[in-house]
Parts: structure tokens; sequence; C-alpha cells
């Protein structure tokens, strides 16, 4: 058995290997030679990754179930729909459900299971 430092020395000194062309369907295990990158944005629009609520960050950024948020629900989206007439003003939260557009405004979404709905108001 050799030393870490040893073996660190021994790595240190090997050169990489050339490049190789592989198919797709043929490259696991392979490593990238140069950076890969997108044709296009996917998705398209910044949109949501879960159910909740799009707020202001800074509007439950103290919520604790000791001292909760209560925010006003002004409108919801859901994917596919345009969030050109939605916005999250401070005090406001927007529902949204998977995959819609985020409104403007928002600069966080809340997870569903950290809110409860009451007479048209988040509670956080």
């Amino acid at each position: 058995m050799i030393s870490l430092t040893r073996a660190h020395r021994y790595i240190r000194a090997l050169n990489p290997l050339p490049p190789l062309p592989v198919k797709l369907d043929k490259a696991l295990a392979h490593v990238c030679a140069e950076d890969v990158h997108a044709g296009t944005d996917c998705p398209s629009i910044d949109s949501s990754l879960k159910d909740g609520f799009a707020v202001c960050s800074s509007d439950i950024a103290d919520a604790s179930p000791a001292h909760p948020v209560t925010l006003s629900i002004t409108s919801a989206l859901t994917a596919g729909d345009s969030a050109a007439r939605h916005r999250v003003q401070p005090g406001t939260a927007v529902r949204i459900m998977t995959g819609a557009p985020i409104p403007a405004g928002a600069t966080a979404v809340l997870a569903s299971e950290f809110a409860q709905v009451k007479d048209g108001q988040v509670v956080i």
C-alpha cells in the first residue's frame, strides 16, 4: 500500500486521454471533453416548480408557527396561463400551480404544505 500523498503525486503525473467521439447512446460512464450548451431555454419562461403561493420573500421572512403571517390572495395562475394581468404586491400572494409562470413582483414561491387558506387569505 502507498500513502495518499504518493497516490496524489502519481495521479497528477497522468495526462488526460484525448477526446473520443462517442454516440450519445454509448456515452454512459464517459466524461464530456467540452462544455455542452442548450440551443434554447427550457422552460422558456420562469415557472413554478411546485404548487403554492407566489409571494414577496420579505413578507414571509419572519413567519413561524408562533408568529404566522397572513397575506391576501389576489388571483391564481395555472400552467399555460399568462402572467401579464397578475402581480404580487407586498402583503399579497398569488396562488400558483406547478408549471405556471411566475408573476411580476414575486421573489419566492411558498410550497402549499407550509400554508393554510382561510377566507381568501393564506396563513403562513
